[in-house]
């Protein structure tokens, strides 16, 4: 039996449209407010550490950013969780590829050179010029996180994969319009994101700290109590 094709895009469309409206707006200013910090951050590095290289990556993540907005806004979570894993992955690649003119030409004419989370990490580990004392720094912000998850990248990871049954793609049409609640809970998971990315970058540059936006300077700081700020700040060991 032949699908009713134009039916099926109808309910698509009406239930999408249901939800847009009555969901829609607060959804766009919930997800505005919840990466107000990243864009913060976006600002920022554009405005201080820009190299020409790569720095399309910096346009990508706040890109990535209005993807959720719009996903979420549709009651379309699964795509928001990828955009959500996009900005984790543009972010970290620009820490890289930001100081790697030739690395970065590879990959934009020839695909290839890209590079995973843990390589960046640890990248950013060794470099001790460049970001010095990160992983001391990062720890100690680790050990007073307020997100529920230590590294979101690895959730995020398991809903691209789709190999364990609760991140498995809705297997009809109308079921990839998700709810209100399951949408605010996609916005839980971008604060998380942006805590984790703001500690990776905070802990890349400390250093600078007095040029950086005061909103980040207070948000750090009100996790750390005096000694914790003291061995992030000013301890050499």
């Amino acid at each position: 039996m032949q699908a009713d094709y134009q039916a099926l895009y109808k309910n698509l469309a009406e239930k999408s449209k249901a939800h847009a409206d009555a969901s829609g707006a607060h959804l766009l200013q919930r997800q505005d407010e919840a990466v107000g910090m990243l864009l913060l951050w976006l600002d920022h590095l554009c405005a201080t550490e820009a190299t020409g290289t790569a720095d399309i990556l910096l346009v990508g993540v706040r890109a990535a950013a209005v993807e959720v907005a719009g996903c979420l806004s549709l009651g379309l979570v699964r795509p928001a969780l990828l955009a959500l894993r996009a900005e984790i992955d543009m972010i970290l690649s620009w820490l890289y590829f930001k100081d790697h003119g030739v690395e970065w030409e590879q990959v934009e004419e020839v695909g290839q050179g890209f590079k995973l989370k843990s390589e960046v990490i640890e990248y950013c580990e060794k470099q001790n010029v460049r970001f010095p004392r990160f992983n001391t720094r990062y720890k100690l912000l680790e050990q007073r996180k307020r997100r529920r998850e230590k590294d979101p990248y690895r959730l995020l990871s398991a809903h691209l994969h789709s190999q364990v049954s609760k991140t498995f793609p809705a297997p009809t049409l109308e079921g990839l319009i998700n709810p209100r609640g399951l949408c605010e809970e996609c916005i839980e998971v971008q604060q998380e994101v942006v805590e984790y990315l703001n500690d990776v970058l905070f802990s890349c540059f400390a250093e600078k700290w007095t040029i950086l936006p005061p909103p980040i300077m207070r948000s750090v700081l009100a996790r750390l109590n005096e000694d914790q700020r003291r061995a992030f700040f000013f301890d050499k060991k």
